[in-house]
């Protein structure tokens, strides 16, 4: 019993001295890395502009070792600036995979939205010039987690601009997915709209009509929201819902939407006509009619509209 005893005594001091031998070696690097920073308080920037200059110049080896010994000088802080710099550093030597690490880490650390969202556009812009469309893509996506719904003004923008972004880079399908992701938060009939708009386009109607629907339940006396959606039903060829939603565009000022109304509940009638032989028209039938033109080919029945409305719809 004594035996075993002493044997499980002896066994805690080794672990109590491993334990202590580990945070003894934690305090140190601490206390070095302290040291670094109260004693080579300048060494850290002074390595930082000394790796600009050369990663300007294009000495990539050496610029990627001075901006390596700021960030060691500057252990107990993560400076952004030198994470983006390393990274354009590695990403100029053609690597592919940690140059977005360095990215990651710069961005991560910079609590600010606002800040961080203006370093992802300075990112993106610096990554179209690398010709990297893939990456810039990445960073679109990036700069939508900047701000928050609560913060309403920042987030549209940040959104309406990433779309704008995706036109640019012809990827019009991410472009409306932005929207959509804008609109789950923050709804917005003139968005809907340009979703709806985008649908027709496409000639995918009934998605079309789903998000007209949505910009009329936003904002249910906006005339242009009604005269899209009776366009749509009118190329499906529903013509009582066309006229319907053409007539509450009128309601609510939309001139197109009269016009449209106008046209559609226009009945068709029809006049003969006498077409020549020199491919010419006239409205005279008589025996005179095409005499200076090759005379008569046949006579045709020309459709036109009588409008049941004037210009003011009424």
């Amino acid at each position: 019993m004594e035996k075993k005893t002493k044997k499980k005594s002896t066994g805690k001091l080794i672990l109590k001295g491993c334990l202590f031998s580990i945070l003894g070696f934690i305090v140190l690097m601490f206390l070095i890395a302290l040291i670094s920073v109260m004693f080579f308080p300048d060494k850290a920037n002074e390595n930082f502009e000394k790796a600009k200059a050369e990663f300007k110049s294009k000495n990539y080896d050496v610029a990627l070792s001075l901006i390596n010994e700021s960030i060691k000088f500057d252990s107990l802080n993560i400076n952004p600036e030198y994470f983006i710099l390393k990274g354009k550093i590695e990403k100029s030597k053609g690597d592919t995979i940690l140059f977005k690490k360095d990215f990651k880490i710069a961005l991560n650390s910079i609590k600010n939205g606002r800040i961080r969202y203006d370093r992802i556009k300075s990112l993106y812009e610096w990554s179209l010039q690398q010709k990297d469309t893939s990456y810039s893509k990445e960073l679109l996506q990036e700069s939508l987690l900047s701000f928050s719904s609560k913060d309403s003004i920042n987030f549209t923008n940040s959104h309406l601009n990433t779309y704008n972004k995706y036109l640019e880079l012809k990827d019009t399908i991410a472009g409306i997915e932005t929207y959509k992701m804008l609109c789950d938060s923050i709804p917005n009939g003139l968005i809907f709209n340009q979703i709806g708009i985008y649908y027709s386009n496409k000639k995918k109607r009934k998605k079309a009509i789903e998000y007209y629907k949505k910009a009329i339940e936003t904002d249910t006396t906006n005339g242009i929201f009604y005269n899209n959606l009776g366009i749509t039903y009118e190329n499906l060829k529903n013509k009582k819902q066309a006229i319907k939603y053409y007539r509450l565009g009128v309601k609510y000022e939309s001139r197109d939407a009269c016009t449209n109304l106008r046209n559609i509940t226009a009945k068709t009638r029809y006049r003969k006509i006498a077409r020549c032989w020199d491919g010419t028209m006239t409205y005279s039938l008589g025996q005179g009619a095409c005499s200076h033109h090759g005379g008569i080919r046949r006579y045709e029945n020309e459709p036109y509209k009588e409008y049941t409305m004037d210009w003011n719809c009424k």
